[in-house]
């Protein structure tokens, strides 16, 4: 398929009536045009500016195509208009390669392929005027909506919403059955291979990809060879998209005015912000040596082998040529002694299925499993599947202990049981009632759904991403940040009257060393002296020029108000005096 662009249309030759597919969910771009130019939309913003714009849009548009035949081309200065109709496709299916090659012929010259039995109805009603402007700055002025030289998948892809009775949408084909529908379109080439389909992923497309298995059928592809094939087959797959189209973050503005709300909230707050609290350091160091280990374990160092995935084979791939192909790339080119002991445990289709689901240790090493009971495996596979979870309880428990994380920590100890319990019950529930046959209908080695592997690396995800949240909670609350318990009505009592007994003691050893002071005569000579040669110096002080025309500024100024610092000072008094007496009476009782 070919985009059409300005230059291409003096090479259209009418006469033919080629038929050329048409993306209508774009806006009437001349429409577009006409209005942009008035001098009213202009004046507020820059021509360019309103490109950018519709460009934008443009992209943002799910694409809807119909598919046209061009009537007239006309042409003004520095642009050109092709009017299309409307038509619809009578293409009887595809039944073979034969019948592939001539329906292109008729895509690209209707009129001049008359014999063949395809035709068009008119929709005369549906007219369409496309414009194309000799310069191309942008979207907007060079349309990508026109396209040319269609092949029989992109008649599939866009104007049959890409169902393939070859494939039934999978993509790919058996090459390895005499007689199956690929054998209509020459895609013959052995049991266990992923072909690509010859009806909707095109002839040519499907003859590099044969080569490429009946090259490397019996041995295990290079892995540039292999990138390179799969490389080639999302591009030829995204080519062929039919749905694309983007959605904005509408989120955005609501995480923001969240962001706002939670900082006015912060400032408002009366509990203040403090240092993150010593012990709990412990605990956050808990939380990451557990995520740290969590993570590494979903390293594929530390994964079973998965020979389908070495191997790059099929699950219907005959067992002598999956380990033949295992055995290739084998140190000498010999089987373990695993491999010897797994191979005829995975001869039938179901044994191989609870392989993915289970891994190879499941099948090597369990005494009673049967194919027949599948559930045995997971009897088997649970303490495995336990165990990494019981010891995150573990590190949980430690991390939220009162001995270790004190207070703080502690309030959070059931949520994090909740969590590691939680984590737990969904693998088993997921493991012991999901579809282990799943992959019998996988017709491709890319269609496999390895789950024990999968497991694996959620499960390390899950208990990874479990410690970093925790430590999150840990670290706002114990700061007052976020998650703030105001203390209880008895806390702040207890609170209140440890500070009054701190003070009282205080106070009552100050009056222990007054006291001591007085009946001493060296101490009382000694206080003597000390107040006397104060006494002597702030009066030198304040007999100080500068210290003189201080007060006088502060005086005179007004900042300085004598009669309110001596109410001030009588009011203290006042309440002074009759709380010592108070304190003195109860004393004496």
């Amino acid at each position: 398929m070919y985009q059409l662009n300005y230059t291409d249309l003096k090479e259209i030759k009418l006469e033919e009536k080629p038929i050329f597919l048409l993306n209508i969910a774009l806006p009437p771009i001349r429409q577009v045009i006409q209005q942009i130019q008035k001098d009213n939309l202009r004046g507020n913003l820059p021509i360019e500016i309103w490109f950018m714009i519709v460009d934008e849009y443009i992209k943002s548009c799910k694409p809807h195509y119909k598919s046209v035949q061009p009537i007239s081309i006309s042409s003004s200065a520095g642009k050109q208009i092709i009017h299309c109709r409307g038509v619809e496709l009578d293409m009887r299916p595809f039944e073979d390669d034969t019948g592939v090659i001539k329906a292109e012929k008729w895509l690209d010259f209707p009129e001049c392929h008359r014999e063949l039995y395809y035709h068009t109805v008119s929709d005369t009603a549906t007219l369409y005027d496309i414009v194309f402007l000799e310069s191309s700055t942008s979207a907007l002025q060079t349309p990508k909506c026109l396209f040319s030289d269609l092949i029989v998948p992109d008649v599939i892809a866009f104007l049959q919403d890409g169902e393939c009775w070859v494939c039934e949408e999978r993509r790919v084909v058996c090459p390895g059955c005499p007689g199956a529908k690929g054998d209509y379109f020459g895609a013959i080439t052995g049991c266990g291979a992923s072909l690509a389909c010859p009806l909707c992923l095109g002839l040519e497309f499907m003859a590099v990809d044969k080569a490429y298995h009946a090259e490397y059928y019996e041995i295990v592809p290079p892995t540039e060879e292999k990138a390179a094939r799969d490389k080639r087959f999302r591009d030829r797959l995204m080519d062929l998209k039919t749905l694309l189209f983007t959605l904005g973050p509408l989120a955005i503005p609501k995480l923001v005015g969240y962001y706002r709300a939670y900082k006015a909230k912060a400032k408002s707050r009366s509990v203040p912000i403090r240092p993150l609290p010593s012990h709990i350091y412990s605990a956050l160091n808990i939380l990451f040596v557990a995520c740290v280990f969590a993570l590494i374990s979903t390293l594929p160092t530390f994964a079973p082998e998965n020979i389908f995935l070495s191997t790059s084979s099929r699950l219907q791939t005959p067992n002598d040529v999956l380990f033949k192909r295992l055995a290739h790339i084998r140190p000498e080119g010999r089987l373990t002694e695993l491999d010897d002991t797994l191979k005829p445990r995975i001869a039938s289709l179901d044994a191989r299925c609870l392989y993915l689901y289970y891994g190879p240790s499941i099948l090597v090493h369990c005494p009673f499993c049967v194919s027949d009971e599948p559930l045995s495996y997971f009897w088997y596979a649970l303490p495995m599947i336990l165990l990494p979870h019981i010891l995150h309880l573990f590190a949980l428990g430690a991390a939220t202990s009162s001995g270790i994380a004190g207070q703080e920590g502690n309030r959070w100890r059931t949520s994090a049981v909740m969590i590691g319990v939680g984590l737990a019950i969904s693998e088993c529930y997921l493991t012991g009632f999901g579809d282990w046959k799943a992959n019998a209908r996988a017709t491709r080695a890319e269609d496999l759904n390895h789950f024990h592997w999968n497991m694996r690396i959620w499960r390390g995800l899950g208990i990874g991403a479990a410690d970093a949240a925790l430590s999150g909670f840990l670290w706002a609350s114990s700061t007052n940040r976020m998650f703030v318990v105001p203390p209880t009505a008895a806390e702040r009592m207890e609170a209140s009257l440890r500070v009054l007994e701190n003070a009282r003691g205080r106070l009552g050893a100050l009056g222990i060393v007054r006291n001591v002071v007085s009946r001493d005569d060296t101490l009382r000579r000694q206080g003597d002296a000390y107040w006397r040669q104060e006494g002597q110096i702030m009066s030198e002080a304040m007999d100080e020029r500068e210290v003189v025309e201080g007060v006088k500024n502060a005086l005179g100024s007004g900042r300085i108000i004598i009669t309110k610092l001596e109410e001030e000072a009588r009011r203290f008094a006042d309440g002074i005096i009759p709380a010592a007496n108070a304190v003195q009476q109860r004393s004496q009782l």
